[in-house]
């Protein structure tokens, strides 16, 4: 059994290097980095999709097929809820609250806007005029919403990293 001078030294060692002992404690810690990874994993895997499906609404915007467009948008629809639908099926167990309700957030908010393209989509086929135009303001909004999403996340992984010690928590390079 270690003398109690060489656990002192021991604690001293790991206060100088940097490390949180109660971070590294916490039973939280390691499943919020786990969950918060997993997550990041299935977002990032998600982003060249969903760039191309919209890249590809816009360019079919500007040719003028309604019927095209309207699949475009039924298929960007459908990949924003899915993204929402898995991502909420992570495991959450023991995992810091903050980051259950961010993912939670996140998760309805990409069901939304699933849900805004899936509506506009049909409309686009259907030519209805008056659905399109009721959904614009909406639709118009999105990026928005994509935007504060972001900007929490990144607040999160701030209050995360003060919360356990300097731990890092953003495992993604978004840019």
């Amino acid at each position: 059994m270690p003398s109690l001078s060489k656990l002192v030294l021991l604690l001293a060692v790991i206060s100088v290097a940097g490390c949180d002992l109660a971070a590294d404690l916490d039973p939280k810690t390691e499943p919020t980095q786990i969950y918060m990874s997993e997550f990041q994993g299935l977002d990032y895997r998600a982003r060249p999709e969903l760039q191309r499906l919209r890249e590809s609404l816009k360019s079919i915007k500007n040719s003028g097929n309604l019927d095209a467009m309207g699949q475009a948008m039924i298929d960007l629809g459908e990949k924003h809820r899915s993204l929402g639908e898995r991502v909420l099926r992570l495991k959450a167990i023991n995992v810091d609250a903050d980051v259950v309700a961010y993912v939670e957030k996140f998760a309805s908010r990409y069901r939304e806007i699933g849900d805004l393209h899936t509506k506009a989509g049909q409309a686009a086929i259907d030519r209805d005029e008056s659905t399109m135009n009721d959904l614009k303001p909406q639709l118009a909004q999105m990026q928005t919403w994509l935007n504060e999403l972001q900007s929490e996340r990144e607040k999160l992984f701030e209050t995360l990293s003060t919360r356990y010690g300097g731990k890092e928590f953003n495992t993604v390079d978004y840019h």
